[in-house]
């Protein structure tokens, strides 16, 4: 069974522009991650196994429990993070990602490659508050804009009934 992971990976080795790049970062800074850890999660304190190589120290994470108890060969410690949160826990700690290892969508993100995801996920856009002078329909949007959306929506499954999108100006 393929993942939304797995799914950005093939078509960042299909397509290989930097765009295609960039929508399997956001996956991954959206997913639900499974860090394979050293011991049982003490309170709020977790330690992740980290594999030392030729390439630096790495942390072990997957996007499916199956997977992590597969990698690891028997049912293993861990803990559940957004590829958000752990970029921003990876930050200044000289450590890589090992995403999915034994799967054909396996990637090693070093550092400097998470140095950069936290920097980009930690950019937030200026909070502004007015108070809307019309509401319509959206309009003609991108396609790139719907596939993200639907692929965000589907993630977000039960959190509310209903959702819409609509336009809306300001004065």
């Amino acid at each position: 069974m393929t993942t939304p992971l797995d799914d950005a990976f093939v078509a960042m080795q299909t397509d290989g522009t930097e765009a295609a790049r960039l929508r399997w970062f956001d996956r991954l800074a959206a997913s639900e991650l499974f860090v394979l850890l050293e011991a049982e999660v003490e309170g709020d304190r977790i330690r992740p196994r980290v594999f030392e190589v030729e390439d630096g120290a790495f942390v072990c994470v997957f996007d499916r429990e199956e997977r992590l108890s597969g990698f690891a060969g028997e049912a293993a410690p861990y803990a559940s993070l957004s590829g958000r949160a752990l970029a921003g826990m990876l930050t200044g700690q000289c450590l890589g990602l090992a995403v999915n290892l034994g799967t054909t969508a396996e990637m090693l993100l070093d550092e400097a490659a998470m140095t950069w995801l936290a920097q980009m996920l930690a950019s937030r856009p200026d909070e502004v508050e007015e108070i809307p002078s019309e509401i319509s329909s959206p309009g003609a949007l991108p396609q790139a804009l719907l596939t993200a959306l639907d692929a965000r929506l589907a993630s977000a499954a039960g959190l509310a009934r209903r959702a819409a999108l609509v336009g809306v100006g300001y004065g």
